[in-house]
């Protein structure tokens, strides 16, 4: 599946570096995220990708959340008239008065960090690797039955996996090997 920012900062603290593609959902692809915002060193938001400083930071609640989130709060008539309204991640406050508002979550902030990353060639090289080695266990499911060990305790776990991984190398081999006795045969 889709890796989500939770996920991203779970992986981080146990020292592993996920690669997976993040689902954007609804957002659009000229979205601007939290990633362009400059933040200092206590999380909070110095400017917004154009150059604005929020008016103040606070708690609100969302609508993903039960409790209240840091939010940073923008002047209203600079967001009216920015020419990114619409794809920023700061949003126009739901009762048409107040401040533009932008929630400030660690797991967020780790989602738009991935999806800009996402958004390179480079990211999608390494994500290749990845997607062949799925490609892998899924053969290793699905032909050799991976999935379902008739064996428990796992000396025996063990000994059936590296079994049904030689053979999958084994065919593997085999193919190439076919393909030329056939084709010296055609000749």
């Amino acid at each position: 599946g889709y890796a989500s920012g939770v996920a991203i900062l779970q992986s981080k603290q146990a020292g592993v570096e996920l690669i997976a593609p993040v689902n954007a959902g609804p957002l659009e692809e000229e979205h601007v995220g939290r990633d362009q915002f400059t933040f200092d060193e206590q999380g909070h938001v110095v400017q917004c990708p154009k150059g604005h400083a929020p008016i103040r930071h606070g708690l609100r609640r969302s609508d993903t959340t039960y409790k209240p989130e840091l939010h940073a709060f923008f002047d209203r008539k600079l967001c009216d008239q920015c020419p990114l309204l619409g794809k920023c991640a700061s949003r126009r406050p739901s009762s048409g008065k107040g401040l533009y508002h932008m929630e400030i979550r660690d797991s967020l902030l780790a989602r738009d960090r991935a999806l800009a990353l996402q958004r390179q060639k480079e990211w999608w090289t390494t994500y290749a690797i990845r997607s062949g080695v799925e490609a892998t266990m899924s053969e290793l499911k699905r032909s050799h039955g991976l999935g379902r060990l008739r064996v428990r305790r796992m000396p025996r776990v063990r000994l059936a996996v590296g079994l049904k991984v030689t053979a999958c190398n084994v065919k593997r081999w085999l193919r190439p090997q076919r393909e030329k006795h056939v084709q010296k045969l055609a000749k």
